[in-house]
């Protein structure tokens, strides 16, 4: 199966050290030790500030933002966040850090950093882009073995476009 995802630090501002960035790149075209791992192309990625990545188009019905207040399942069918997605994906020098939403599950005013992407979406000012990967082992061992390379907690998104 071949999938396309993100890897990123669970702490959305770390920027992990040059020489663990270089040495991560280095591992993921020639993971010796994942002889079943392969991708097409595969980048590391710092941004100048904390960004957005959009791992969906905004209309996956399975998918839901999660409530960090009353832990809702928002749906992303609902207009409200397809709203939040189109602001988050459209506006380059958005804030993130003080960007602000009200939820519609119980209208608490929240930082958009607190919402729950649920994998597919998220913030960041590190990442690694993994496209058209083909492996067939657990998540859990390949995160793993880029967190020993770099160091930090990790988090994997998921890319889901039509």
């Amino acid at each position: 199966m071949q999938v396309n995802f993100w890897i990123a630090p669970t702490d959305v501002n770390l920027v992990p050290m040059e020489n663990a960035r270089r040495l991560v790149e280095e591992y993921f075209h020639n993971p010796e030790d994942l002889p079943d791992f392969g991708c097409e192309t595969m980048r590391v990625h710092v941004f100048p500030r904390l960004t957005y990545i959009d791992g969906y188009d905004g209309y996956f019905p399975m998918m839901t933002i999660g409530c960090p207040n009353c832990l809702a399942a928002i749906p992303t069918t609902e207009t409200w966040a397809q709203e939040l997605h189109e602001h988050l994906v459209d506006e380059e020098e958005l804030d993130l850090d003080a960007y602000r939403v009200i939820t519609p599950c119980c209208s608490t005013d929240v930082s958009a950093l607190q919402l729950d992407f649920k994998g597919y979406g998220g913030f960041t000012r590190f990442a690694v882009e993994l496209v058209d990967v083909s492996y067939e082992g657990s998540d859990k061992e390949l995160l793993d073995k880029a967190k020993k390379i770099l160091g930090c907690d990790l988090r994997k998104i998921e890319i889901w476009y039509t």
